[in-house]
């Protein structure tokens, strides 16, 4: 037993004694000789390691120095990795057991560089080989995977000095620098959590990691899943300059995505019952600044919920959100969602949106304050909009509705209010112009037909009703907004509301397959007194009057030019109890006998006005007006062409000797015509009379029979006293009343 124990001691101290002067007669490197030889047969890349040393007891051991992985050809890069120093070590002893334990991993200055050439190839690439197939086992279904060895974790320390990550693409423009990269973990093991810090400089800025992992537990029970873990990224100004090929264009109201930066800091947690949780903030400081703050929990692989979320603009908190978000293991995620938002006040909107300023600068009773609240719900590429109320000052606004994604979008929108207000939210100038005034920005107009043929599968459902709408000082009652699209047409029935005693219906079908789109419109106006609302949208009190009007048009396009040029329908209107303001016919009338040195009030009444009129190609024609008024009758017939915007218009206007039958259009009724031409562009038309002095002196004897003698006596001798044009002249004189620049 003893010569046994004997030889046993000496075999042990020969393998150790053996172990430790091994690595200094075995030649090491002759194995870095073949290893870079056997690097470049598989990888057509040229590895070089400068030192290589090797030890056995009573660790493990591997030191290589100097290594140099050459980079791929057509790259700029000198190399593709190198490494100053890479140090490991593993316990020796354990491996008699078949258990690894690290005791130390310590890489110094690693740099990569990774780049892609303006075809989009990147160098690492070709050192992928062919991934397109699985593994022979995988391709005949059986399994790769193989008894589980023993592995103790243990190491004491864990380190990667002064590293560095260059990403050079040619095909964005974009290069990132990852320099000074550090990771230290110290006193790995398994049965207490382990201390992680990490950093990387990008730019300026440092980027850190710190926080616990573990305890691990038995290797072989892991569940990663259910690992602890508190960790906390952090950085203080990250500027965006470093990424400026990746973001877009900053708005104008950012500013310029050079001069922007983040900040951020944010924890992750993990507990052993497998609940995750985040919260944290982040920062863009850039013109304004934008600020993220949130509170996640994730419950299980599935269920993601948002506890709090908020953000806010320049210190200023704008919205809340907080719900739930299922992760499907097929398809979209499930999120539902509850969105809050703050009071936001019109002066403070105007610091992030400084065309606010000038836009109710002159409004009497600009707009105050808004805020907005949701419900939303996404599911299976749909959202859903849940009791959306939307307080525009005083008013409440409803609205719910969904939208179907994908190529054939889907929409369905339902609004509702019991009154709104618009006159404060509509853009508001002063008439009056001061010489401090800046110039006004010129709007310009299209000059080519929108194709809105890419909207033709879109399928639309919109629906609002609104009990009074205040505009101003206008109330439209009962307006109500129906709009169905499907297939390219778009239907609108009806657009109707009640107003000044009246009702407006409006139905329109419009073909978007067509490209200058092609439209059919019908309106019905019933009973509306037009004169307030001409005083109010118009500015003009030149018209008064209950209006009767019915059209039906059809046209292309929604240019104006478009419109005018394509326009053809018909249209019928009919006024009665108006007034037009601007002439007095009946003072006219009176005024003729004394040659217009009286005056009176400068309008007109008429129990109706009445005509019909048809379009073709932006052609107006009109037959039959007709007018009649106390003492007075209007007839007309002419044309006004859209297109040109001009028109040729003749008027017989006739003075009759009666107030009797107002309403009577018999061509019979003896009385003075004045036939008129009204010829030219609209903004300024020439209006001449088609008939002489000495044919308008005879109308006047005719019309008054005996009680008009004295007036065509009188006309006569003013025409027997003087040339023809001085008897013209003191004629057009006493009709200056009857016709404005007659």
């Amino acid at each position: 037993m003893m010569r046994g124990l004997k030889y046993f001691s000496i075999a042990v101290v020969l393998l150790l004694g053996g172990l430790l002067i091994a690595p200094f007669i075995i030649d090491v490197d002759q194995y870095r000789i073949k290893i870079e030889q056997q690097v470049e047969d598989s990888t057509g890349r040229a590895l070089h390691i400068g030192k290589m040393q090797a030890s056995l007891f009573p660790w493990i051991g591997l030191k290589l120095e100097d290594v140099n992985f050459a980079n791929a050809d057509g790259f700029s890069a000198p190399f593709f990795l190198k490494v100053g120093r890479l140090d490991v070590q593993l316990a020796f002893l354990p491996l008699l057991q078949q258990k690894i334990e690290l005791k130390r991993f310590e890489l110094n200055a690693p740099e990569i560089h990774l780049q892609r050439n303006k075809d989009g190839i990147g160098n690492w690439q070709d050192l992928q080989g062919d991934v397109s197939l699985p593994p022979k086992d995988e391709a005949k279904g059986e399994s790769t995977k193989s008894g589980s060895l023993p592995f103790a974790f243990e190491a004491e320390s864990i380190l990667l000095n002064d590293g560095r990550i260059a990403w050079d693409d040619a095909s964005t423009g974009q290069n990132i620098t990852l320099k000074n990269i550090q990771l230290a973990l110290h006193d790995v093991q398994q049965e207490r959590p382990i201390n992680v810090q990490a950093s990387v400089n990008i730019g300026d800025d440092t980027i850190t990691l710190q926080g616990k992992v573990g305890p691990v537990g038995d290797i072989d029970r892991l569940v990663v899943e259910r690992i602890p873990v508190q960790l906390q990224l952090s950085s203080s100004h990250l500027a965006l300059t470093n990424f400026a090929a990746i973001f877009p264009d900053f708005p104008d109201l950012l500013g310029s995505k050079e001069q922007a930066s983040v900040l951020m800091n944010i924890q992750v947690e993990q507990r052993p019952d497998g609940l995750r949780t985040s919260d944290g903030s982040f920062t863009l400081k850039a013109a304004h600044e934008i600020s993220l703050q949130w509170i996640v929990e994730q419950i299980d692989a599935q269920h993601l919920q948002l506890k709090s979320s908020n953000m806010s603009l320049d210190g200023q908190s704008l919205l809340h959100a907080k719900g739930n978000i299922t992760l499907e293991k097929e398809g979209s995620p499930t999120v539902a969602m509850q969105i809050n938002s703050e009071v936001i006040t019109r002066k403070w909107l105007s610091t992030w949106l400084p065309a606010l300023v000038a836009m109710y600068a002159d409004h009497p009773n600009p707009w105050k304050q808004m805020d907005i609240a949701l419900a939303l719900k996404v599911s299976d590429g749909i959202i859903n909009l849940q009791n959306m109320k939307v307080h525009l000052d005083q008013d409440l606004l409803k609205l719910s509705g969904r939208y179907v994604m994908g190529k054939n979008p889907n929409i369905r929108l339902r609004l509702h209010a019991d009154q709104l207000h618009l006159d404060p939210w509509l853009p508001f100038s002063s008439s009056a112009n001061n010489e401090n005034d800046a110039p006004a920005v010129k709007e310009v107009s299209p000059t080519s037909e929108p194709d809105l043929r890419a909207y033709a599968k879109w399928k639309i459902n919109l629906q609002s009703s609104i009990g009074q709408l205040h505009v101003k000082n206008a109330v439209f009652n009962d307006v109500a907004l129906n709009v169905q699209s499907s297939q390219g047409m778009i239907n609108i029935n009806p657009l109707s509301f009640v107003i000044a005693g009246g009702k407006v219906r409006e139905k329109a079908r419009i073909n978007i397959n067509n490209h200058p789109i092609t439209w059919r419109e019908s309106v019905s106006v019933k009973g509306v007194n037009i004169g307030p609302l001409l005083q109010r949208f118009a500015d003009s009190d030149q018209l008064d009057g209950r209006l009767q009007l019915t059209t039906n048009f059809q046209g292309k396009g929604v240019l104006p030019t478009s419109i005018k040029r394509a326009l053809n329908g018909s249209a019928k209107v009919k006024m009665t109890n108006g007034k037009v303001k601007g002439f007095d016919i009946a003072h006219a009338l009176r005024n003729i006998s004394t040659l217009g040195k009286k005056k009176g009030a400068q309008y007109t009444d008429f129990a109706q006005l009445q005509a019909s009129f048809t379009v073709r190609d932006g052609i107006v024609s009109n037959n039959d007006l007709f007018m009649a008024s106390p003492l007075f009758r209007l007839t007309g017939k002419g044309t006004v062409n859209l297109p040109t915007s001009t028109m040729d218009y003749h008027m017989r206007p006739k003075l009759v000797a009666t107030l009797v039958g107002q309403g009577d259009q018999a061509n019979g009724r003896t009385g003075i015509t004045i036939p008129l031409r009204i010829v030219g562009p609209f903004d300024s038309p020439s209006i001449s009379p088609e008939l002489d002095a000495a044919s308008f002196i005879n109308g006047v004897k005719n019309a008054f029979k005996g009680n008009g003698t004295g007036v065509a006596n009188t006309l006569k001798d003013a025409a027997s006293k003087a040339p023809l044009k001085a008897a013209k002249d003191k004629v057009n004189k006493a009709l200056g009343g009857l016709i404005p620049s007659f």
